[in-house]
């Protein structure tokens, strides 16, 4: 494992690791098709943010910058090619729970955030906070939004919906009977997928906050869960070490992978 230092402009850590070796699951095949336990990856960029530790990551729609929280409830927001950091700002009190970069809209890059009481929206361009909301008696886990729709799910079990850019509260699911871990949105919207401690996976509806579909695993957490981009299949995983793909438009049974060793 080769490391080469290079000096970037305003950036105080930067450096690429090459030939780095990681292990495989021998029953993965890697992009040429070959059965392989090893794969060499040709380079790996690093950046060291000076945060305490990194609880979110996302891309901005263009992909021209990155975003990451940190556990002091900062968001640092940088160059993807250079790699300078573009701006940091105090977005909540400690710890952020999710990050959320929305997608590029009337020349606006927006972010929307969240710690465990409050929900926020920013930005990023002006450097200005344009909308917040702060919940009661409640704590966020997990949080997911689209341009018109952000999701964020309780430590209670419920689900509150939210209009994207007013932050204006439009509806409460009675979701799970514990936690919710995770969230996605459809493309379209029209759906969410939830996660729960309590070993199940749904699938609502989002306009009426009607629960359409149900899979509980045998043990466990689920711990998240994805929409493809076909709107139809949900893939989910938790601590039973096994990764899920369902179908959610028919009456099957998602196809179960065995997937890490711990």
């Amino acid at each position: 494992q080769d490391t080469n230092e290079r000096q970037k402009p305003n950036q105080k850590r930067y450096f690429q690791l090459k030939n780095l070796t990681v292990d495989m699951d021998p029953r993965v095949q890697d992009v040429e098709g070959d059965v392989t336990g090893k794969r060499t990856l040709r380079s790996c960029d690093v950046i060291d943010t000076q945060q305490t530790m990194i609880l979110e990551v996302a891309f901005f729609g263009s992909g021209r910058r990155f975003l990451c929280a940190g556990g002091n409830g900062v968001i640092k927001v940088y160059d993807s090619g250079t790699y300078e950091e573009v701006l940091q700002f105090q977005a909540h009190q400690p710890p952020v729970q999710a990050v959320i970069a929305l997608p590029y809209r009337k020349g606006r890059n927006l972010v929307a955030s969240c710690n465990q009481v409050q929900i926020k929206l920013w930005d990023i361009g002006n450097q200005g906070l344009m909308a917040e909301t702060q919940i009661s008696e409640e704590k966020i886990k997990s949080m997911s939004c689209l341009e018109s729709t952000l999701i964020t799910g309780l430590f209670s079990g419920k689900i509150l919906i939210f209009d994207t850019y007013s932050l204006q509260q439009k509806q409460v699911v009675e979701a799970h009977a514990s936690l919710v871990l995770s969230l996605d949105l459809t493309t379209d919207g029209k759906y969410f997928c939830s996660g729960s401690q309590d070993q199940t996976v749904k699938v609502f509806e989002t306009s009426t906050g009607l629960l359409e579909k149900e899979y509980r695993i045998p043990d466990g957490t689920v711990q998240s869960t994805k929409f493809a981009p076909d709107n139809k299949t949900v893939i989910f995983a938790g601590t039973n070490k096994l990764v899920y793909i369902w179908t959610c438009n028919d009456q099957s049974l998602p196809l179960v992978i065995g997937s890490h060793s711990r």
